[in-house]
Protein backbone atom coordinates (compact mmCIF):
# COMPACT_ATOMS: atom_id res chain seq x y z
CA UNK A 1 0.00 0.00 0.00
CA UNK A 2 1.28 3.58 -1.05
CA UNK A 3 2.72 5.70 1.79
CA UNK A 4 0.35 9.08 1.91
CA UNK A 5 1.19 12.25 4.35
CA UNK A 6 -0.17 11.15 7.68
CA UNK A 7 -2.44 13.33 8.89
CA UNK A 8 -3.62 13.17 12.23
CA UNK A 9 -6.59 14.49 14.26
CA UNK A 10 -6.77 16.13 17.37
CA UNK A 11 -4.48 14.21 20.51
CA UNK A 12 -5.50 12.97 23.66
CA UNK A 13 -3.20 11.36 26.55
CA UNK A 14 -0.04 11.99 24.17
CA UNK A 15 -1.65 10.00 20.86
CA UNK A 16 -3.79 10.71 17.76
CA UNK A 17 -6.03 9.12 15.76
CA UNK A 18 -3.02 8.63 13.18
CA UNK A 19 -4.64 8.94 10.14
CA UNK A 20 -3.43 8.46 6.34
CA UNK A 21 -6.74 10.20 4.51
CA UNK A 22 -10.13 11.07 6.06
CA UNK A 23 -12.71 9.57 3.96
CA UNK A 24 -15.67 11.57 2.48
CA UNK A 25 -18.13 12.67 5.19
CA UNK A 26 -21.73 13.81 5.04
CA UNK A 27 -23.28 16.82 6.40
CA UNK A 28 -24.77 14.95 9.36
CA UNK A 29 -21.19 13.20 10.29
CA UNK A 30 -21.70 9.84 8.72
CA UNK A 31 -19.91 8.04 6.25
CA UNK A 32 -21.14 5.95 3.54
CA UNK A 33 -19.64 2.82 3.04
CA UNK A 34 -19.77 0.57 -0.33
CA UNK A 35 -22.04 -2.35 0.37
CA UNK A 36 -20.79 -4.82 -2.47
CA UNK A 37 -17.03 -4.25 -1.20
CA UNK A 38 -17.82 -4.40 2.55
CA UNK A 39 -19.47 -8.15 1.63
CA UNK A 40 -16.99 -9.48 -0.56
CA UNK A 41 -13.79 -8.08 0.71
CA UNK A 42 -13.06 -9.88 3.45
CA UNK A 43 -13.13 -12.97 1.18
CA UNK A 44 -10.81 -11.09 -0.95
CA UNK A 45 -7.96 -10.40 1.45
CA UNK A 46 -8.18 -14.09 2.73
CA UNK A 47 -7.52 -15.11 -1.04
CA UNK A 48 -4.80 -12.39 -1.77
CA UNK A 49 -3.13 -13.80 1.80
CA UNK A 50 -3.98 -16.85 1.61
CA UNK A 51 -0.47 -18.24 2.16
CA UNK A 52 0.76 -16.74 5.31
CA UNK A 53 -2.71 -17.66 6.84
CA UNK A 54 -2.59 -20.91 5.99
CA UNK A 55 0.80 -20.99 7.59
CA UNK A 56 -0.31 -19.12 10.79
CA UNK A 57 -3.77 -20.78 11.06
CA UNK A 58 -1.43 -24.47 10.62
CA UNK A 59 0.63 -23.69 13.54
CA UNK A 60 -2.44 -22.22 15.85
CA UNK A 61 -4.91 -25.44 15.06
CA UNK A 62 -2.14 -27.44 15.82
CA UNK A 63 -1.63 -25.71 19.53
CA UNK A 64 -5.42 -25.20 20.15
CA UNK A 65 -5.90 -29.46 19.05
CA UNK A 66 -3.00 -30.36 21.26
CA UNK A 67 -4.78 -28.04 24.09
CA UNK A 68 -8.21 -29.88 23.22
CA UNK A 69 -6.55 -33.23 24.06
CA UNK A 70 -4.47 -32.11 26.80
CA UNK A 71 -7.84 -30.77 28.39
CA UNK A 72 -9.88 -33.90 26.85
CA UNK A 73 -12.37 -32.05 24.98
CA UNK A 74 -11.52 -32.31 21.61
CA UNK A 75 -14.85 -31.84 18.95
CA UNK A 76 -15.42 -35.33 18.39
CA UNK A 77 -16.48 -35.78 22.31
CA UNK A 78 -18.89 -33.05 21.88
CA UNK A 79 -21.17 -34.67 18.57
CA UNK A 80 -22.73 -36.92 20.66
CA UNK A 81 -20.58 -39.92 20.12
CA UNK A 82 -20.22 -42.21 22.90
CA UNK A 83 -17.17 -41.26 24.51
CA UNK A 84 -13.56 -42.41 23.69
CA UNK A 85 -11.15 -43.29 25.91
CA UNK A 86 -9.40 -39.73 24.84
CA UNK A 87 -12.48 -37.55 26.02
CA UNK A 88 -12.65 -36.36 29.64
CA UNK A 89 -15.39 -37.92 31.80
CA UNK A 90 -16.00 -34.54 33.87
CA UNK A 91 -16.74 -30.86 33.53
CA UNK A 92 -14.49 -29.63 36.13
CA UNK A 93 -11.76 -27.76 33.64
CA UNK A 94 -14.08 -27.16 31.03
CA UNK A 95 -13.91 -23.44 31.73
CA UNK A 96 -10.10 -23.23 32.34
CA UNK A 97 -9.70 -25.14 28.70
CA UNK A 98 -12.48 -22.51 27.24
CA UNK A 99 -10.19 -19.22 28.91
CA UNK A 100 -6.75 -20.98 26.95
CA UNK A 101 -8.71 -21.66 24.25
CA UNK A 102 -10.05 -18.26 23.39
CA UNK A 103 -6.63 -16.62 24.71
CA UNK A 104 -4.70 -18.45 21.59
CA UNK A 105 -8.02 -17.89 19.55
CA UNK A 106 -7.43 -14.06 20.42
CA UNK A 107 -3.73 -14.05 19.90
CA UNK A 108 -4.26 -15.85 16.28
CA UNK A 109 -6.42 -12.81 15.82
CA UNK A 110 -4.39 -9.93 16.47
CA UNK A 111 -1.30 -11.36 14.97
CA UNK A 112 -3.25 -11.81 11.73
CA UNK A 113 -3.88 -8.37 11.72
CA UNK A 114 -0.45 -7.21 11.85
CA UNK A 115 0.59 -9.94 9.26
CA UNK A 116 -2.26 -9.28 6.70
CA UNK A 117 -2.79 -5.18 7.02
CA UNK A 118 0.77 -3.78 8.54
CA UNK A 119 2.55 -6.13 6.58
CA UNK A 120 4.73 -7.59 9.37
CA UNK A 121 7.03 -10.60 7.94
CA UNK A 122 5.97 -13.99 8.97
CA UNK A 123 8.18 -14.95 11.50
CA UNK A 124 7.35 -16.86 14.71
CA UNK A 125 8.02 -13.52 16.66
CA UNK A 126 5.43 -11.94 15.00
CA UNK A 127 2.94 -14.75 15.20
CA UNK A 128 3.26 -14.98 18.57
CA UNK A 129 4.11 -11.47 19.30
CA UNK A 130 2.07 -9.85 22.66
CA UNK A 131 2.37 -6.22 24.22
CA UNK A 132 -0.12 -3.76 25.36
CA UNK A 133 -2.03 -2.87 22.43
CA UNK A 134 -2.10 -6.38 21.43
CA UNK A 135 -3.79 -7.43 25.13
CA UNK A 136 -6.31 -4.17 24.47
CA UNK A 137 -7.09 -5.68 20.94
CA UNK A 138 -7.68 -9.27 22.54
CA UNK A 139 -9.56 -7.17 25.32
CA UNK A 140 -12.00 -5.86 22.78
CA UNK A 141 -12.77 -9.20 21.04
CA UNK A 142 -13.52 -10.36 24.57
CA UNK A 143 -16.18 -7.26 24.82
CA UNK A 144 -17.60 -8.46 21.62
CA UNK A 145 -18.18 -11.52 21.78
CA UNK A 146 -19.44 -11.21 25.51
CA UNK A 147 -22.04 -8.40 24.15
CA UNK A 148 -23.20 -10.86 21.38
CA UNK A 149 -24.41 -13.32 23.48
CA UNK A 150 -26.44 -11.26 24.72
CA UNK A 151 -29.63 -12.62 23.14
CA UNK A 152 -29.20 -15.76 24.46
CA UNK A 153 -29.24 -14.34 27.88
CA UNK A 154 -32.26 -12.53 27.02
CA UNK A 155 -33.76 -16.11 25.82
CA UNK A 156 -33.25 -17.36 29.03
CA UNK A 157 -34.72 -14.92 31.03
CA UNK A 158 -37.89 -14.95 29.20
CA UNK A 159 -38.38 -18.99 29.50
CA UNK A 160 -37.55 -19.09 33.09
CA UNK A 161 -39.68 -15.90 33.78
CA UNK A 162 -43.03 -17.27 35.72
CA UNK A 163 -46.07 -15.42 34.64
CA UNK A 164 -47.38 -12.38 36.21
CA UNK A 165 -50.77 -11.42 36.71
CA UNK A 166 -49.67 -7.72 36.82
CA UNK A 167 -49.66 -6.73 32.91
CA UNK A 168 -47.37 -4.12 34.01
CA UNK A 169 -44.74 -5.78 35.47
CA UNK A 170 -45.16 -8.29 32.77
CA UNK A 171 -44.52 -6.15 29.90
CA UNK A 172 -42.18 -4.11 31.33
CA UNK A 173 -40.15 -7.37 32.31
CA UNK A 174 -40.52 -8.05 28.44
CA UNK A 175 -39.28 -4.94 27.31
CA UNK A 176 -36.44 -4.77 29.84
CA UNK A 177 -34.81 -8.14 29.04
CA UNK A 178 -35.90 -8.11 25.15
CA UNK A 179 -33.26 -5.43 24.83
CA UNK A 180 -30.85 -7.76 25.02
CA UNK A 181 -32.05 -9.38 21.53
CA UNK A 182 -31.18 -5.98 19.67
CA UNK A 183 -27.69 -5.34 21.84
CA UNK A 184 -25.55 -6.75 18.36
CA UNK A 185 -26.96 -4.97 15.84
CA UNK A 186 -25.78 -2.19 18.13
CA UNK A 187 -22.41 -3.14 18.64
CA UNK A 188 -21.64 -4.73 14.84
CA UNK A 189 -21.09 -1.03 14.31
CA UNK A 190 -18.26 -0.27 16.86
CA UNK A 191 -15.75 -3.46 15.63
CA UNK A 192 -13.35 -0.89 14.02
CA UNK A 193 -12.54 -0.18 17.34
CA UNK A 194 -10.16 -3.45 17.26
CA UNK A 195 -8.05 -2.05 14.29
CA UNK A 196 -7.35 1.08 16.26
CA UNK A 197 -5.95 -1.23 19.47
CA UNK A 198 -3.82 -2.90 17.30
CA UNK A 199 -2.42 0.39 16.15
CA UNK A 200 -1.67 1.44 19.65
CA UNK A 201 -3.55 4.71 18.38
CA UNK A 202 -5.72 6.68 20.23
CA UNK A 203 -9.70 4.91 20.34
CA UNK A 204 -11.97 6.96 18.70
CA UNK A 205 -14.95 8.04 20.75
CA UNK A 206 -18.13 5.62 20.83
CA UNK A 207 -20.15 8.80 19.94
CA UNK A 208 -17.98 9.52 17.12
CA UNK A 209 -17.75 5.10 15.48
CA UNK A 210 -21.97 6.03 16.40
CA UNK A 211 -21.88 8.76 14.29
CA UNK A 212 -19.84 7.84 11.71
CA UNK A 213 -21.57 4.54 10.66
CA UNK A 214 -25.09 6.17 10.74
CA UNK A 215 -26.89 4.38 7.92
CA UNK A 216 -24.45 1.49 7.06
CA UNK A 217 -26.30 -0.83 9.50
CA UNK A 218 -28.15 -3.13 6.88
CA UNK A 219 -24.94 -2.63 5.13
CA UNK A 220 -23.12 -3.86 7.99
CA UNK A 221 -25.70 -6.78 9.28
CA UNK A 222 -25.59 -8.04 5.26
CA UNK A 223 -21.94 -8.11 5.62
CA UNK A 224 -22.16 -10.11 8.52
CA UNK A 225 -24.89 -12.38 7.72
CA UNK A 226 -22.76 -13.97 4.79
CA UNK A 227 -20.00 -14.53 7.60
CA UNK A 228 -22.67 -16.00 9.80
CA UNK A 229 -24.55 -18.13 6.94
CA UNK A 230 -21.09 -19.71 6.14
CA UNK A 231 -20.25 -20.54 9.65
CA UNK A 232 -23.41 -22.52 10.16
CA UNK A 233 -22.85 -24.21 6.51
CA UNK A 234 -19.27 -25.00 7.07
CA UNK A 235 -19.93 -26.63 10.81
CA UNK A 236 -23.56 -28.16 10.49
CA UNK A 237 -22.19 -30.30 7.38
CA UNK A 238 -18.83 -31.03 9.73
CA UNK A 239 -21.13 -32.15 12.77
CA UNK A 240 -22.97 -34.39 10.26
CA UNK A 241 -19.71 -35.87 8.72
CA UNK A 242 -18.27 -36.07 11.99
CA UNK A 243 -21.15 -39.21 12.76
CA UNK A 244 -18.92 -41.23 10.50
CA UNK A 245 -17.00 -41.88 13.70
CA UNK A 246 -19.19 -43.43 15.50
CA UNK A 247 -18.39 -46.89 14.87
CA UNK A 248 -14.94 -46.27 15.44
CA UNK A 249 -14.02 -43.69 18.15
CA UNK A 250 -10.42 -43.70 17.16
CA UNK A 251 -7.65 -41.47 18.52
CA UNK A 252 -6.77 -40.65 14.32
CA UNK A 253 -10.78 -40.05 14.12
CA UNK A 254 -10.29 -37.17 17.06
CA UNK A 255 -7.13 -35.93 16.46
CA UNK A 256 -8.15 -35.61 12.17
CA UNK A 257 -11.50 -33.79 12.93
CA UNK A 258 -10.22 -31.91 15.76
CA UNK A 259 -7.58 -30.19 13.67
CA UNK A 260 -9.98 -29.59 10.47
CA UNK A 261 -12.48 -28.16 13.17
CA UNK A 262 -10.14 -25.77 14.66
CA UNK A 263 -8.31 -25.02 11.07
CA UNK A 264 -12.26 -23.82 9.86
CA UNK A 265 -12.89 -21.99 12.89
CA UNK A 266 -9.47 -20.14 12.39
CA UNK A 267 -10.38 -19.59 9.05
CA UNK A 268 -14.18 -17.92 9.98
CA UNK A 269 -12.16 -15.77 12.36
CA UNK A 270 -9.79 -14.43 9.83
CA UNK A 271 -13.30 -13.54 7.73
CA UNK A 272 -14.31 -11.68 10.95
CA UNK A 273 -11.29 -9.76 11.13
CA UNK A 274 -10.92 -8.79 7.96
CA UNK A 275 -14.62 -7.43 8.21
CA UNK A 276 -13.63 -5.44 11.37
CA UNK A 277 -10.63 -4.00 8.98
CA UNK A 278 -13.03 -2.95 6.47
CA UNK A 279 -15.13 -1.03 8.93
CA UNK A 280 -11.99 0.90 10.04
CA UNK A 281 -10.57 1.78 6.54
CA UNK A 282 -13.93 2.90 5.38
CA UNK A 283 -15.24 4.89 8.33
CA UNK A 284 -12.08 6.53 9.41
CA UNK A 285 -9.69 5.83 6.39
CA UNK A 286 -5.78 4.25 6.04
CA UNK A 287 -3.97 4.29 9.55
CA UNK A 288 -0.19 3.40 9.90
CA UNK A 289 1.96 1.63 12.69
CA UNK A 290 3.34 4.49 14.80
CA UNK A 291 6.28 2.24 15.85
CA UNK A 292 5.15 1.26 19.39
CA UNK A 293 4.51 -2.22 18.29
Amino acid sequence: MPKKKKQTASADNGKDLCLLRTPPIRPDGAVKIPAIRLVYLPFGILIDKFAPFAMAALIYALLISLLSFVFGYPYVCTTGIPAASFCSQTDGFYALYMLAKYFLLFLFSANWYRLAFEDKPFTIKNLFFINRSTLTAMGILALFLVLNFTPMLSFYLLWIREPNPDVVVEVTYFAVVSIGFLVPFAVMRFYSLFGFALDDCRLPGLREVWTRSRGNTLRILVALFLIFFLALFVFFNMFVSIQGYAGSKTLWGGISSEYLYEFLLLLLTTLFINHCYLQKLFLFGESVDEGNN
